[in-house]
């Protein structure tokens, strides 16, 4: 074999042994994403749990008040559908953390997924969740929430809350007719249309809108 040809053949070699290890990331990569799916779906603390960098574990307490559950809770309020996109874009190691002047972070996250997925005709969602990739081994990572953090987030419980409560009223008091009229609206995908309808009847603003069709939708 000629000098060039065998040069050749050793680029060739290179270029293989490359590829057939970028698949190999991208399908331990696949399948975790699909985890994290399933277990978001799966609507357990526990299940998520299972995915966290051992260094996050101390940031993820499973007390019922804990920062922890309800950012995740809330990540379980919608159903992630079978047809979902996702994409993992690398943290360079210089850039500045996300909202590190409101989180500790026990572990530099080295990805981040984005999870996009339709809830509706007129719905979607984006979810974006912090990875960590060690050796061949992907994990999800959390971070610690620092006091005034913590103290804002139950502000926050508190007024949603609030929310619920008064819309849960506002759905009971409303007449049959308007109630009729908005459950039409949002079978036929209309949930745009809906919030308008119910704001020019009741006279209240957009977010009480939203939150009575979160309530009347399981209807």
């Amino acid at each position: 074999m000629t000098r060039s040809r065998l040069a050749l053949a050793l680029a060739l070699a290179v270029l293989a042994a490359t590829a057939s290890r970028a698949l190999a990331q991208d399908a331990e990569a696949r399948a975790f994403v699909v985890r994290v799916v399933d277990a978001i779906n799966s609507k357990s603390i526990e299940s998520r749990r299972a995915l966290l960098h051992p260094k996050s574990l101390p940031c993820a307490t499973t007390a019922a008040d804990s920062f922890y559950v309800w950012m995740v809770t809330r990540q379980f309020k919608d159903t992630i559908p079978a047809d979902y996109t996702w994409k993992l874009t690398a943290v360079p190691p210089t850039e500045a953390l996300m909202l590190s002047d409101k989180f500790d972070y026990p572990v530099r996250p080295t990805h981040t997924l984005q999870l996009d997925f339709n809830l509706g005709p007129t719905r979607s969602k984006t979810m974006v969740l912090q990875l960590v990739h060690e050796g061949s081994r992907w994990f999800e990572m959390t971070a610690c929430p620092k006091p005034e953090t913590i103290a804002e987030a139950r502000a926050a419980r508190q007024a949603e809350a609030k929310r619920v409560e008064r819309a849960q009223a506002l759905v009971a008091a409303m007449s049959p007719e308007l109630t009729g009229q908005l459950l039409e609206l949002l079978r036929a995908g209309r949930r745009l249309d809906a919030s308008k309808h119910y704001q020019a009847a009741s006279g209240e603003d957009t977010t009480t809108a939203m939150d009575v069709l979160e309530r009347l939708a399981p209807r």
